[in-house]
C-alpha cells in the first residue's frame, strides 16, 4: 500500500480513543458472559499491563499520527476444567465475534496452560488464557488506529504540529 492508501485505511477505522472505548465495552461483555456461564469470581485488572507502540503494519504512517495498543489485562481465579475451557472458548467466539473477531489464530490446550486467541483480520486480537496459577486472563490488543487529533484533521500532522505534540507530551511527562 502507498502512504496515502495506508492513511486512508486508518481513516476508515475508529481513532485510538474510540477503539479503546469499543474494546472496554467488549471486554466487559466477555467478562460478564464468562462469569455467568462458568460461575467465575470477581474480575480484577492491572492498569500497568496496558501498552502502546508504533504501528508496524503501517510503516509509512509516522508514530505521531497513529499507534497500536494493548488494553490492561483482566483476570480472575479459575481453575477451569476441560469442559469449562471449551465453554469459555465458545463465549469468546460468540461475544468477540460480534465485534469482528472471528479468526482463530492460536489454540493451545496444554496440561499447564491454555490460550485461545481470535483476530479481527486487521491486526487486533482478543486472547483468553489460563496460566499455571489457575488465573483466567483476558487481553485485547488493538490493531493500528489514528490518534484522535489526526483523525479530526483528516491528514497527517505536519512538522510544526509534530513539534507541538512532542512539547505537550514532554510537559505532560510522556515519552
Amino acid at each position: 500500500m502507498s502512504p496515502e492508501e495506508q492513511f486512508a485505511e486508518l481513516m476508515s477505522r475508529p481513532d485510538t480513543e474510540q477503539a479503546r472505548q469499543l474494546y472496554e465495552r467488549m471486554q466487559a461483555r466477555i467478562r460478564a458472559a464468562l462469569s455467568e456461564r462458568l460461575g467465575l469470581g470477581a474480575w480484577e485488572t492491572d492498569p500497568t499491563t496496558a501498552s502502546e507502540a508504533p504501528c508496524g503494519d503501517f510503516p509509512d504512517v509516522h508514530p505521531f499520527n497513529a499507534s497500536t495498543f494493548g488494553m490492561p489485562l483482566w483476570f480472575t481465579m479459575g481453575p477451569l476444567e476441560p469442559e469449562q475451557w471449551q465453554a469459555a472458548k465458545q463465549v469468546l467466539r460468540d461475544v468477540a465475534g460480534e465485534h469482528g473477531f472471528r479468526q482463530a489464530v492460536l489454540d493451545v490446550d496444554g496440561p499447564v496452560s491454555r490460550v485461545f486467541q481470535l483476530s479481527d483480520g486487521k491486526g487486533a486480537a482478543v486472547r483468553l488464557m489460563v496460566n499455571p496459577q489457575d488465573r483466567v486472563v483476558l487481553r485485547v490488543d488493538a490493531g493500528c488506529h489514528l490518534k484522535p487529533e489526526v483523525k479530526r484533521l483528516g491528514r497527517p500532522l505536519n512538522e510544526v504540529e509534530k513539534e507541538q505534540y512532542r512539547q505537550s507530551r514532554h510537559r505532560a511527562g510522556g515519552s
